[in-house]
């Protein structure tokens, strides 16, 4: 896909979402520098607003050659396998974002290693619209008893190798990554 029509992508997914300025509720208006992403610009007080990447992490957790994965129990891709991971708090380092998931999802206490790398997931379906995420995703080891919560419907362990279909489409390149560490 080339710029161009990644930018009317973008565009035409953000556009019906904001229409007035969130701090003066003036009329938003749209702006195409020459090589920047469009942004919103507020008529009245000169705010703008900029649709900026979310930042998440993501754990990989890999034990006798078999990797966690979990049901998602929520949309997007309510019932797909996914990893433990998800969107960091405000000012949270990735670090302590992974740590905190991990237990929220699974019960288990990470400790982060290695970061294997960072992906974009640009298949985040948000109220009908598409946001961009950006994924920190560290290979650990976790300790404790995995506890069943409201993010999965069921756990597994499954070899690597044996692993075809993810949640989302970096998953399948996190997995590769893994595979061709040392």
């Amino acid at each position: 896909m080339n710029r161009s029509s990644q930018v009317k992508r973008h565009v035409s997914h953000v556009r019906s979402y904001f229409s007035y300025c969130p701090r003066c509720a003036g009329r938003l208006e749209w702006r195409q520098p020459r090589i920047e992403a469009p942004y919103q610009r507020c008529t009245a007080c000169g705010y703008s607003m900029f649709n900026n990447p979310i930042g998440a992490t993501e754990a990989i957790i890999i034990r006798n050659g078999k990797m966690l994965v979990m049901r998602r129990t929520r949309q997007p891709r309510k019932g797909y396998w996914d990893s433990p991971g998800g969107f960091m708090d405000g000012f949270e380092t990735p670090e302590h974002g992974v740590i905190r998931e991990v237990r929220e999802e699974t019960g288990l206490t990470f400790k982060p290693k290695r970061l294997i790398g960072v992906y974009v997931n640009d298949q985040y379906r948000y109220h009908d619209r598409n946001v961009p995420v950006i994924v920190v995703t560290f290979l650990g080891s976790a300790s404790g008893r995995l506890k069943h919560t409201e993010e999965a419907s069921a756990y597994a362990w499954r070899p690597l190798r044996s692993i075809r279909h993810m949640a989302f489409r970096y998953q399948l390149k996190v997995i590769r990554d893994v595979r061709r560490l040392p």
